[in-house]
């Protein structure tokens, strides 16, 4: 029996893959509704289709055939790498074209996402008896990115703040027309009020400084 320790977070489907650092697995209930799930297909991975198959990969493909075999004869999908790591990099390089049009954060970020997801992916994939899968859009400065997500974010929290004090600033004519409908009494009032509410801080304040005081003189 062999028990792993290790740091476990738990994600949907939807965001595991852009939270995903080195490893990541989906698990099942291999009992539902009182009845053994079995698998729909075997999924094989392969560097480059187009150079064909490593000798490390030819012997995990003969366990493939084996488990094809005994979960009686289901099918296997081959994954090539490569030509997946073509595929994102068109992606890639529309997103840029995109952000160029629009400076959306929200692409520039899907950029940042997509760029290191597959880098970890192809990073994980290296056949060691192979050689080493070229790096995932080398041109691209992750770190840049990410400054630069960093400071547009600011920018719109900067932004945000802006508008909302806009939003709340009374202008002249304003103040005019709600001190014309406000009546003499009410003015009055209004004064008392805040005289109270002076004196009553000017107490807590006082009352503050002679605790402060006390505990001084109690030290010495």
């Amino acid at each position: 029996m062999e028990v792993i320790t290790a740091y476990e977070k738990y994600y949907s489907p939807e965001e595991q893959i852009n939270h995903t650092e080195d490893y990541n697995e989906m698990d099942y209930k291999r009992f539902q509704k009182g009845e053994r799930k079995q698998p729909d297909y075997i999924v094989f991975f392969q560097n480059s289709r187009k150079q064909g198959m490593t000798y490390k990969e030819k012997e995990l493909f003969k366990k493939s055939q084996k488990a094809s075999k005994d979960f009686g004869g289901l099918p296997i999908v081959v994954i090539d790498i490569e030509k997946c790591s073509e595929s994102e990099k068109k992606k890639v390089d529309e997103l840029y074209k995109k952000f160029e049009r629009t400076e959306k954060t929200e692409i520039l970020y899907e950029i940042f996402q997509k760029v290191r997801n597959n880098r970890v992916t192809t990073t994980n994939k290296v056949d060691p008896m192979s050689g080493t899968l070229p790096e995932f859009c080398p041109n691209v400065d992750l770190k840049l990115i990410k400054s630069r997500l960093e400071e547009l974010n600011k920018k719109q929290k900067e932004n945000v703040i802006e508008s909302d004090i806009a939003e709340n600033l009374v202008g002249i004519s304003e103040l005019e027309g709600n001190y014309e409908m406000i009546t003499t009494s009410e003015r009055k009032d209004g004064v008392q009020t805040i005289k109270l509410l002076y004196e009553k801080v000017k107490q807590l304040k006082n009352q503050k400084e002679n605790i402060v005081q006390d505990d001084i003189e109690i030290d010495d």
